[in-house]
């Protein structure tokens, strides 16, 4: 039997007594907060903030907040059928783990100190992998307590599961507790510089059930088909609006804990599935909820239109995008920083191309 074969039916089979073993006993997993009644304004206020004084409008912390917060992040180049001009696989991994990188930035030292980064590598190629490799390890060095990358099965839903997998390996391990907050990322959304620390802020003034960085314009834009109509709350967070929301993609933030317990009834969104687990979610009387406006977006091209007949010819229309930034530009500018350090994903993939069959991952330093 094919050995790589091998290793991805050994993959599925972990994950699934994955979840059967955390799905054994459903009453044995506690219910969270957020999960036992509508989230309302009314009922929290400011959350754990307070106005300043003075007309300045800004909210603080009444108590200073000691999240711990867990990355988990998978990438891969970003290949599509017929691709039009000025496509290429390299630009939308580059720019969006860089954005992630620099995001952390916005952290402080102690929150910093409290953030590890797990990174899920995902491609055919050999040398690719070393480059990716490298990349992540040298963009993420110095901007967490720690960062660990491992290399997982090709395919989207291969790559969550052995995301999800080694997410419950963590938790076993001591390595993730509790109340510790876990963002799970795909590499294709760019985000803005606060956008990191402004999602943990969330979870210590309001502690919703799940929290998303982006807002789709389509929520505002779908006349037949949205359930938000009808359904929104607003709160006041520590720097701007967020409100609830009816879905989210497979990128979103939770307390472990909760993640535990919506696993657990198999409701947690899925590549497969994440727009009818999410609503699920909603429906139950749990909390999702988005900043407005967005700090993050969905985005997979920077060149030109796609040709017709493209497989991912529907990505960047405007109503995908989200609001008030702009993104393109902003993704461009991520894409030429990249390129512009000495090690990135285009030189790396050349240098492991040129020196195959070599297997040593060095690391570089950061620019």
């Amino acid at each position: 039997m094919n050995i790589k074969l091998l290793r991805i039916m050994l993959l599925v089979v972990l994950t699934i007594l994955t979840m059967i073993a955390v799905a054994v006993d459903v009453h044995a997993v506690q219910k969270p907060s957020c999960a036992t009644r509508e989230f309302s304004q009314r009922k929290l206020r400011y959350g754990n903030l307070e106005r300043k004084a003075g007309n300045s409008g800004k909210l603080s912390f009444k108590v200073d907040p000691s999240e711990v917060l867990h990355i988990f992040f998978r990438i891969h180049p970003r290949r599509v059928d017929n691709p039009g001009d000025g496509y290429d696989p390299y630009d939308v991994p580059s720019a969006s783990s860089l954005s992630l990188a620099r995001s952390l930035d916005a952290l402080d030292d102690e929150l910093r100190n409290r953030t590890t980064v797990s990174v899920f590598l995902n491609s055919e190629n050999n040398m690719e992998l070393q480059a990716l490799w490298n990349w992540t390890n040298n963009i993420f060095h110095n901007r967490s307590l720690f960062i660990m990358i491992y290399e997982c099965p090709l395919g989207n839903s291969e790559s969550y599961g052995c995301m999800v997998q080694t997410l419950f390996q963590h938790h076993q391990e001591g390595l993730v507790q509790a109340d510790d907050i876990v963002y799970l990322v795909e590499d294709d959304y760019l985000h803005q510089l606060e956008a990191t620390r402004q999602l943990v802020d969330i979870f210590s003034s309001h502690d919703p059930c799940f929290a998303l960085p982006y807002d789709f314009a389509d929520r505002y834009s779908l006349p037949d088909f949205n359930d938000d109509d009808g359904h929104i709350t607003i709160i006041a967070g520590k720097d701007r609006n967020w409100r609830t929301t009816m879905s989210t993609t497979v990128t979103f933030s939770a307390r472990f804990a909760t993640l535990k317990y919506f696993f657990s009834l198999g409701m947690v969104p899925h590549p497969k599935d994440d727009y009818f687990a999410s609503l699920a979610i909603a429906k139950s009387g749990a909390t999702i909820l988005c900043p407005i406006p967005s700090l993050s977006t969905h985005i997979e091209f920077y060149g030109n239109d796609l040709k017709d007949g493209s497989d991912s010819s529907y990505i960047n229309k405007e109503e995908y995008i989200s609001l008030y930034h702009d993104w393109f530009e902003e993704g461009k500018r991520f894409v030429q920083s990249a390129k512009e350090m000495e090690w990135n994903l285009w030189s790396l993939t050349d240098h492991y191309s040129a020196t195959a069959p070599a297997t040593d991952k060095t690391t570089a330093t950061v620019p």
